[in-house]
């Protein structure tokens, strides 16, 4: 008899649950971006004589600094729907920009804050709830006036 001993190791991924959530994690690359564009980040990680390759301590010569700010840029016009772009190249330029994020962000490349919520979307939604909310609220009391007038001003 054999065993496969990665039988029990295989998860549906229906089972998987991550830290955050695909759509959290465009959520947090939309706020950088926003961020970014606005000018309240600063990105270290182009900086020459600054960065130096983590297995060997060598700098990083200044023309592979420049390569990688312009695949930086080029995957931040794909995130950001520039072109001709696929949902499937978009979600990949986001997925990407999140794991750029956690190496500038741990390694010190980041200077500068920006939300890891999306306040606009969630502003959204809480202004939809309230609104449903208000609507409810004058239905129940357009109730409560028919049932006034239907009971008469003393009710028993």
């Amino acid at each position: 008899m054999t065993v496969d001993p990665q039988a029990e190791s295989k998860v549906s991924p229906e089972e998987t649950k991550s830290i955050f959530s695909k759509e959290e994690r465009r959520e947090m690359v939309s706020s950088f971006c926003k961020t970014y564009l606005s000018g309240k980040l600063k990105i270290n990680s182009w900086t020459p004589g600054l960065v130096a390759n983590m297995a060997t301590g060598v700098k990083i010569p200044r023309e592979e600094l420049v390569q990688g700010k312009k695949e930086f840029l080029t995957e931040l016009a794909i995130a950001c729907g520039i072109g001709t772009q696929t949902q499937e190249k978009i979600d990949a330029a986001v997925e990407k920009i999140f794991i750029w994020l956690l190496i500038w962000r741990s390694n010190g490349f980041l200077e500068g804050e920006f939300s890891t919520i999306d306040r606009e979307a969630r502003l959204k939604s809480l202004e939809v709830r309230f609104d449903s909310l208000e609507k409810l609220m004058l239905q129940l009391i357009e109730e409560v006036q028919m049932l006034s007038h239907v009971r008469g001003p003393n009710p028993p």
